[in-house]
């Protein structure tokens, strides 16, 4: 989750600067599903599944 987090924040603030063109913004979100983004999400729906199922 930590090299995720941190490529997320480095990509996020070259979006913002415009450091990188919002057209690369699909590449940017493929490399986070190979990352593992999405296991990471349903990880973290779950918890908040039972947290409010309680």
């Amino acid at each position: 989750m930590a090299e995720i987090k941190t490529y997320r924040e480095e990509m996020v603030f070259k979006f913002l600067t415009g450091q990188e063109p919002l057209s690369q913004f699909g590449a940017f979100q493929e490399r986070l599903r190979k990352m593992g983004i999405d296991r990471v999400i349903e990880i973290k729906q779950a918890g908040l599944d039972r947290f409010n199922a309680r």
